[in-house]
């Protein structure tokens, strides 16, 4: 007897070839709008979305990359207005109590100054080193989200000062956190991400 051993043959598959250049995404947010997010190329994003937004010093700009966001990456007329508009009436709002110095409640209102404010105040008030410097950060909120006509000498005559810029930040930080704004650009991000392995 004779064994015959069959040879294999084995067929290379040809690599799969990739196209990052046109390649889109659908992101649902948890409203439920959709958002289509398109990849223009690697040299396009790198020019028009991430070199754009890069400051003097090597960091990022958020607002300069959100707007190189909203005009190169996510499909549609979106904008800042469009995201400021989706925040409910209802948190655009808040107000706090504060016993001032002589026992008389103060009361000192919040109002939401829009994404694209909020940002460049946050950008605003950033170190190079990328810590926030509260002293900026604070004169921000006082002209842009505390209503009353405060300031830095207004709190040398008055209590309460450390309890609002908190309760400011705090308002601030909630709204941002819950927008639909942050989702979207969070996801767009991530879709950039993933489009620059």
């Amino acid at each position: 007897m004779t064994e015959t051993t069959a040879k294999k043959t084995t067929t290379k598959k040809a690599p799969k070839e990739m196209n990052k250049v046109s390649k889109q995404e659908t992101f649902t947010s948890k409203s439920g709008h959709k958002y289509i997010f398109s990849y223009p190329g690697t040299f396009f994003v790198q020019k028009n979305v991430i070199d754009v937004a890069t400051l003097p010093n090597g960091t990022r700009s958020d607002p300069l990359y959100d707007e190189a966001i909203f005009q190169h990456i996510l499909e549609g007329d979106y904008d800042w207005a469009y995201f400021d508009k989706l925040v409910p009436e209802s948190v655009k709002s808040d107000s706090i109590q504060v016993e001032d110095f002589d026992g008389k409640k103060v009361t000192y209102d919040f109002k939401f100054p829009g994404f694209e404010k909020f940002e460049n105040l946050v950008e605003n008030s950033t170190a190079i080193t990328g810590q926030i410097v509260f002293s900026e950060y604070y004169k921000g909120l006082m002209k842009d989200v505390i209503t009353n006509d405060v300031n830095f000498a207004y709190w040398d005559h008055h209590d309460g000062y450390s309890v609002v810029m908190n309760q400011a930040d705090r308002f601030m930080g909630q709204l941002v956190y819950d927008s639909e704004f942050k989702e979207v650009l969070d996801a767009a991000k991530d879709f950039l991400s993933r489009m620059f392995r």
